[in-house]
């Protein structure tokens, strides 16, 4: 005599691909928000560190004027004849500890996070920083500004895994 056993599983857990959808929003969704939360950190952070002349602010002035501002101490500009040096651009560097300071763009510009992929090991997305200096800011001259954000992210991104099992059993 056999005994003939059947299970039926109607928990939408167990549909064929309904947890890695759900998984692969999640990831999407927090990979987006730490690339947002990065470019944030980098553009909007508190800087303390050093103030340092980037450029000088030239102005052209004719012959007339060119007597006064020499009268006022102001050098000319050894790139652009008959203009004089008025100023300077200024930049604040990050100090030690801080996310790294806005300088160009470039570096907040070249983070991207990848969409979210499914492969054998599972679900993935990436944040990508472009720059080729961005791991040498992050890891060897202490301006941390992934790191910080991804630890941020994390209980969000557990709560949403756990949000998202729960919903399908």
């Amino acid at each position: 005599m056999a005994i003939k056993v059947t299970v039926n599983l109607h928990s939408p857990i167990f549909q064929a691909g309904a947890l890695t959808r759900k998984l692969t929003e999640v990831v999407d969704r927090t990979a987006k928000s730490v690339e947002g939360g990065v470019k944030l950190r980098i553009k909007q952070g508190a800087k303390t560190g050093r103030l340092y002349r980037r450029a000088s602010i030239k102005k052209a002035v004719g012959a007339q004027r060119a007597a006064e501002f020499g009268r006022l101490g102001l050098r000319r500009s050894r790139i652009k004849p008959g203009a004089f040096v008025t100023g300077y651009e200024i930049h604040r560097a990050s100090a030690p500890g801080e996310s790294p300071a806005d300088d160009t763009g470039f570096l907040a510009n070249s983070i991207q996070a990848t969409p979210a992929q499914v492969d054998e090991t599972g679900v993935r997305a990436a944040v990508r920083v472009g720059a080729k200096y961005g791991r040498r800011l992050e890891k060897k001259l202490n301006r941390p500004y992934l790191r910080p954000v991804i630890e941020q992210a994390r209980p969000q991104f557990i709560a949403e895994v756990k949000q998202a099992v729960k919903e399908l059993t």
